[in-house]
């Protein structure tokens, strides 16, 4: 079998992961009207503050033939409001990725200001590395609306707009992966406990494909933790999709992502309206479309666990 079927499963789930529950455009079922004692939960970020985060992606694939094959994403990333609160700036500070393909252990460092040195860029994983060296470089200006976290401009390290290459990580629609993590589809109005709302929304990667999924979210209740009211919210949900190397060309190689479980948890400080952590964890599997060195819709089972922490706030 190819190393490059698990090598691509990992990295391509890895790239539909780095955020989990979309924001949506408008919620597909509107929560149930509040009463005068509602809380509003949907995150807030203060002007002139730097908050500081931690995003981890732990993905495992076990192919047959070569066994298990594992991921460990570890991204840290701050973002500061403007004075006026019309938008935010997002920086990736550091990303750490282990990766386990076909027995070979790796472990590669980026930071925004040291180029990626000493490290061997072939094939899909040189590609892989490429490309989030890239990402780690950029900054992400993202325009706060009302209902969603909207427009966003790539601007360099002095904070100038620069056009982005439509390759790699710039291929994914940052506006809306930006808005899972900053929001995560809570609605903007008062809630009450085991109030719920659904999401249905798409990720789409031209021109290699797109996902589609569903997530019924819970408002559960609140509980205490060292001197803090926490409220907690539930996800469940489902995702499928298929990524092609080029869905515009005939017979183009790709996968099918099919994950049935999808569960979630996330809290949130009630009086500070900002997301302490979040816990995701996806069940499910993959399935070859004529990717090289796979028999025909060979399958992967494929295990996910993506976390958000609150660092500091500064």
């Amino acid at each position: 079998m190819s190393r490059f079927f698990p090598t691509t499963l990992l990295l391509l789930s890895g790239a539909c992961f780095l955020t989990f529950a979309q924001e949506p455009e408008k919620s597909a079922a509107a929560p149930p009207p509040p009463s005068q004692e509602g809380v509003r939960l949907r995150p807030v970020w203060e002007p002139g503050r730097e908050y500081r985060w931690l995003q981890r992606l732990e993905a495992t694939v076990r192919v047959a033939g070569l066994g298990k094959q594992t991921m460990d994403w570890r991204q840290h990333f701050h973002c500061e409001p403007n004075k006026a609160s019309t938008h935010l700036d997002l920086m990736i500070d550091r990303v750490r990725v282990d990766l386990d393909i076909g027995g070979k252990r790796s472990r590669y460092y980026f930071d925004p200001v040291m180029p990626l040195r000493f490290q061997e860029r072939r094939g899909i994983q040189g590609l892989f590395l490429s490309h989030t060296e890239q990402h780690v470089r950029n900054r992400y200006r993202i325009d706060l609306a009302d209902d969603a976290v909207s427009p966003f401009v790539i601007l360099d390290r002095h904070g100038r707009k620069r056009q982005p290459k439509r390759e790699g990580w710039s291929q994914l629609p940052w506006d809306v992966l930006s808005a899972a993590v900053l929001h995560q589809g809570i609605p903007d109005t008062p809630m009450e406990k085991e109030d719920t709302w659904e999401i249905t929304r798409p990720i789409v990667v031209e021109p290699h494909g797109r996902a589609d999924w569903t997530t019924r979210n819970t408002f559960v209740g609140f509980q205490q933790h060292e001197g803090r009211e926490l409220a907690l919210i539930r996800y469940r949900g489902e995702l499928s999709g298929q990524f092609f190397q080029d869905m515009r060309v005939a017979n183009s190689p790709g996968i099918a992502i099919h994950l049935s479980k999808l569960r979630g948890l996330t809290l949130i400080d009630s009086s500070t309206r900002q997301i302490v952590s979040t816990v995701v964890k996806l069940d499910g599997k993959l399935t070859s479309l004529g990717l090289p060195g796979t028999a025909e819709k060979e399958t992967a089972p494929i295990k996910s666990t993506l976390t958000l922490t609150l660092l500091e706030t500064e």
